[in-house]
Parts: C-alpha cells; structure tokens; sequence
C-alpha cells in the first residue's frame, strides 16, 4: 500500500515540475502577435498576395475563393502600405478563379495581367487576359493608370490604339439576336484574344484604322454573323477567328496583306470568301474544317496568282475553290 502511495505522489511532483518548467520556460518569452496593417489584412482576404523579390511591388496570384460570389465586383487596389500593387499573374489557373466575377477594377498601378513575362508582341500587357472570366461584363481602369485605360466596360492600352479585352459575358444590347460593336476608330490593333469566347457579339465593325488583328483575337465567337472590315486593315493574324460557326460569308479588304495560319480553322458554316485585291502571303490551313466553303471569289487579275499561293501549300482543294469574281 506504501508503495502505491509512494507512486502516486511522484506522479503528482513530476507533473508540477513539468508545469513549473513550462511556465519558467514561457514566462519571457515574447508573445506572438499579428503586426498586418488593416489594408493589408482586407487585401489578404480578397486574392493571393504575395511581394516581389525586392520587396517593393505587390504582385497578384489569384483571386480566394471566398470572394469568388456570383455577381460580385472586384477592385484591385492601388497599393498595400504605401507599396504598389503591379502586376496580376496567374501561371496555371489562366484566371479561372474569376469565373463569377461580373466587374473588375484596376487600380492605377497595375501594367500587367497574365501569365509570366515573355517577348512575344502578342504579350507586351500580358496573355490570357481574363480568359475565362466567364460571367464578366465590366472592366473599368484607373484614370492615373499609366499602361491601361477603358471604355463603356472594355480593357484598351493608354492611348486606346490597342483593343486589349472585350469581357467575356458583355452584351451591348438587350435584343440578343442584334448584338453588335463598333471599333473605335482610335484602334489600329486587335490584341490577342482580345474577343476570346464571347457569348452575345453578332456583328462586328472595325474602326477606320484597324492594321492589325492578333493571334486568335475573335476565336470562338459562335454567335458572330457577320463582320465589317475597313480598309486598312493589312494583316489579320493565325486562328484569328477560329470556330466562329455562324459565319457565313466573308468579304476581305483590298488592303489585306498577309492571312495567318488556320485564320478561319473550324468556320463550319462559311461558304463564300471574298478577296477584293492580291495577298502577298497566306499561311497554311487557312481554311481548315470550314466543310462547307464553296467559292473564292477574287478579280480576275489575281485569279492565278491565289491558286498558286494555296498550292503551294500543298492545298490544292481550296486553290480549285478560286474562281473569278465577276
């Protein structure tokens, strides 16, 4: 019985000694406690923050899913602490956490949205913008913003001569069936992807000065009938309008001057392609998987010279599409 007791009370020591030290242990020790501002707290809370290498930019990652609400807007400040906010990037996602997201809002210091950096024209403001921001209607900018600007809800360049992004889920009109856009005639370049899947554009027509149209700028606009080229426009890049599939005629400027790659890939539905002058390059599989095009009109001065360029690309099909535009 003596022994038992005995047990016991060591126990009993053991465990106050152990609690002794611990508080011995603890007792000057700094307690541990959150110095984030408020600012940065609430920025915490809305997106994937993180500081670049030098620590004097913030740049980006994501948007949390807590703030991903159907409906919402989200208003990317112009700095946290005094430091700049710069750049919004998102490397794997391609910006599918904004999926619900109806309006954005740069702040004046943003001049980049995409994945990394790269030295591809195409991607002098970044790539993939908002690509599958599906639900967005709206992106407004900063007037003291530097790199971008906007315009009735669409994303342009400074000095608007460059359409960067036309939001995903934007509808000019309520009447759906007429849903149509006019280029501002300031704009001589259409930026990649500029048009990338939007659900509502039927009719499209470019501003004055138009030059260029970039690598898939209007792809996958299955609701587009019809498009209005000026002429100026001299070079209309690869993919440009792949799987537009309610197309079905297409009337090219006698300013054309080069027709990229697969330009038209996948435009099921178009039957008549009209060039109004020579093209000095066109690149292969323009019309790749437009399954029912039937004719190529061109003036006959330029009827031979056409076939030539598509034979030489081994598409001896489509060359016997070329015939006289009369």
């Amino acid at each position: 019985m003596k022994k038992k007791t005995f047990i016991i009370i060591a126990i009993i020591l053991c465990l106050i000694i152990t609690v002794l030290v611990i508080l011995l242990v603890t007792k000057d020790k700094p307690q541990i406690t959150d110095n984030r501002s408020d600012e940065l707290k609430k920025a915490e809370a809305t997106f994937d923050l993180r500081l670049n290498s030098t620590k004097d930019e913030y740049y980006i990652y994501g948007l949390k899913n807590s703030a991903n609400t159907t409906g919402s807007s989200i208003v990317i400040p112009d700095s946290i602490d005094d430091i700049p906010v710069t750049k919004i990037i998102e490397q794997e996602k391609s910006f599918s956490g904004y999926n619900k997201i109806k309006s954005i809002k740069l702040g004046k210091n943003i001049n980049y949205i995409g994945k990394l950096i790269t030295s591809d024209v195409d991607a002098l403001y970044g790539d993939d913008i908002f690509l599958l921001a599906n639900a967005l209607e709206n992106i407004e900018v900063d007037d003291d913003n530097l790199t971008f600007s906007s315009e009735n809800g669409i994303l342009y360049n400074k000095d608007k001569t460059i359409l960067i992004k036309y939001p995903v889920n934007r509808i000019n009109t309520t009447n759906e069936a007429n849903d149509q856009f006019v280029i501002p005639d300031s704009v001589v370049t259409i930026y990649a992807k500029a048009f990338y899947y939007n659900k509502h554009l039927n009719i499209i027509t470019f501003g004055k000065k138009v030059e260029n149209v970039n690598n898939m700028a209007f792809g996958y606009l299955a609701s587009l009938v019809n498009i209005t080229f000026n002429e100026h426009l001299k070079n209309i890049k690869n993919n440009a309008f792949e799987h537009c599939t309610s197309l079905d005629s297409i009337n090219l400027p006698s300013s054309l001057e080069t027709l990229g790659g697969r330009v038209f890939y996948g435009c099921q539905n178009l039957v008549n392609v009209y060039f109004n002058s020579d093209v000095k390059s066109i690149l292969a599989n323009c019309f790749s998987g437009c399954i029912k095009l039937s004719n190529i009109y061109i003036a006959e001065p330029y009827v031979d010279n056409l076939k030539t360029l598509f034979l030489n690309l081994n598409e001896e099909k489509i060359a016997n599409l070329v015939k006289v535009n009369k």
